[in-house]
């Protein structure tokens, strides 16, 4: 693994020495990535450290961001609490900050407030827009039962150009592993998707192999997807995270996102002895490319059985249409 020789690590500084330059304005490191890097830390003030920084209406709009992300990076009781009073931001930026924290730990009772900023023009109604769909799915509304099952149905009904899946090299399969930071991937059972010059591959958690199907009857992220880089470097990036959302008798919801909470995919699952299957599709958003996957998942290997992928993305709604959203 190629190590980046500019990469500034949390361990490099103590708790102290990065408080001071984010709430004393000292230090060697600025403040937004004093705050940052405060994020990575484990201390007992880091949720009230975070809270203050994103109720201060004073304070610069970008932090307050990095704050509320920071939160739903926590994402204990306190930790959601804070966000909950971080509704009540008055600043755009802030409360797009908030809207991507609650998409990743809210729950049922915040699908509400979501659904209110999503009614605003503008950036925080788009932003709390993606974040509803995405916490919708999660905590199992109807309007993600919905949307889903109508996405579904759409990619099925549509012809595509099928999608070249195999089991990955062990090579490609352990650069790709590498290649993320702060989460343990599995080697073992990683898929190769080829479509056309686009080259990714997932790879389970370690603990969710572990686990097998059982897995699927917790909340969280199972998995990710990385891509190969083909334009001006190589190796491999992270480019989406996959989470599930368990349900009754064995159901689950299954939702892929970019790293900053976007959805891309969804679908769902069912558990059945010890194997599971799953069905997803793309989310209906304009630019995205009509896609759909379906197989079983045997608590070692992800099965695919059909992969299809359109050649068109779809077309970008009139204003009309979003003003609507």
């Amino acid at each position: 693994m190629t190590e980046a020789n500019d990469l500034v690590h949390a361990g490099d500084y103590s708790v102290e020495e990065l408080r001071e330059a984010a709430f004393g304005g000292g230090g060697r490191v600025a403040r937004p990535l004093a705050l940052a890097l405060l994020g990575r830390k484990q201390y007992p003030e880091k949720v009230r450290d975070l809270a203050k920084v994103l109720h201060d209406e004073k304070e610069v709009p970008r932090l307050r961001m990095m704050a509320a992300q920071a939160l739903g990076e926590v994402g204990t009781p306190a930790a959601v609490r804070a966000l909950e009073r971080g509704l009540e931001a008055k600043n755009g930026v802030a409360l797009r900050g908030v809207a991507h924290a609650l998409a990743r730990v809210g729950a049922k009772r915040h699908v509400a407030p979501l659904e209110a900023l999503a009614k605003r023009p503008g950036p925080v109604g788009k932003a709390a827009s993606r974040s509803l769909d995405v916490l919708a799915t999660r905590v199992g509304t109807p309007r993600a039962r919905t949307v889903a099952g109508a996405a579904l149905r759409a990619e099925r009904a549509q012809p595509g150009a099928p999608i070249e899946v195999g089991a990955a090299r062990a090579g490609e399969a352990s650069a790709a592993a590498a290649a993320v930071r702060g989460r343990k991937l599995a080697r073992a059972g990683a898929t190769s998707f080829h479509c056309g010059d686009r080259h990714v591959m997932f790879l389970f958690g370690e603990d969710t192999l572990k686990q097998g199907v059982a897995a699927l009857g917790k909340r969280g992220e199972v998995g990710v997807v990385t891509e190969a880089r083909t334009v001006e470097a190589t190796g491999w990036e992270q480019r989406y995270r996959v989470l599930v959302e368990p349900g009754a008798r064995g159901a689950f919801d299954v939702l892929v996102t970019t790293e900053d909470g976007r959805p891309v995919l969804r679908g769902r699952g069912q558990v059945r002895g010890n194997e599971a299957t799953y069905e997803l599709a793309a989310v209906d958003a304009p630019g995205a490319v009509p896609l759909h996957l379906s197989g079983r998942f045997d608590g070692r290997r992800l099965k695919v059985e059909q992969a299809r992928s359109g050649t068109r993305g779809r077309p970008a709604k009139t204003p009309l249409e979003l003003r609507r959203r």
